[in-house]
């Protein structure tokens, strides 16, 4: 019954894991010398310090939609069984403490400091400017304070869910079901625990 409850979960219409591109920015070029005009006449020292930088939006960008389907797809299918009745003892915060305060933290850092670097680098063709990360990579503590408490909770995070694997088979069955599904998202919570 579980099984056929988690298989048959259709995905809410609200729960999409990509941003709309006119208000969030979500989709990349597929390389930087896309957007900036003077590439070819950059010195090597130039183009490694653009690669980095682009290197840096994009594993930006590709956490955040991870984090999204985390929270949006494997959080909603738990809630989903709740309502069903399965897995009442399993909740997000046992399995993922707070991961959705760290999703918010992302999204605002790519917000107000990385999505506006690129959009200047859209618009104007000109190198990435590091100094245009400065600010906001200085507030580090303050915008990340997430990870402290989720760093802290790991370890329990970790230990419930093996324990569950262990003696839960309703449990068992859900990550099962999860990992069948593309992108494994279970395991891509934990693969990127405490960045």
């Amino acid at each position: 019954m579980l099984k056929q409850d988690l298989e048959t979960f259709a995905v809410p219409l609200n729960l999409k894991w990509r941003w709309k591109e006119e208000s969030q920015g979500t989709t990349l070029e597929n390389n930087w010398t896309d957007i900036v005009d003077s590439h070819s006449t950059m010195s090597k020292m130039q183009r490694h310090q653009q690669e980095a930088l682009w290197e840096f939006v994009h594993t930006e960008l590709t956490y955040i939609n991870k984090l999204i389907i985390i929270t949006d797809l494997v959080i909603a299918a738990l809630v989903n069984l709740h309502q069903h009745g399965f897995l009442l003892e399993v909740t997000p915060e046992l399995l993922f403490f707070d991961l959705p305060s760290i999703l918010t933290a992302h999204q605002l850092f790519w917000q107000e400091v990385i999505y506006p670097m690129l959009e200047e680098v859209r618009s104007t063709g000109q190198p990435f400017d590091p100094t245009a990360l400065e600010a906001g990579c200085l507030q580090f503590h303050e915008r990340f304070s997430s990870y402290q408490h989720y760093c802290w909770e790991e370890e329990n995070n970790l230990e419930f869910t093996h324990r569950q694997m262990e003696g839960n088979p309703h449990f068992l069955t859900y990550v099962q079901v999860q990992e069948a599904a593309d992108g494994k998202y279970v395991q891509h919570a934990h693969k990127y625990s405490c960045m």
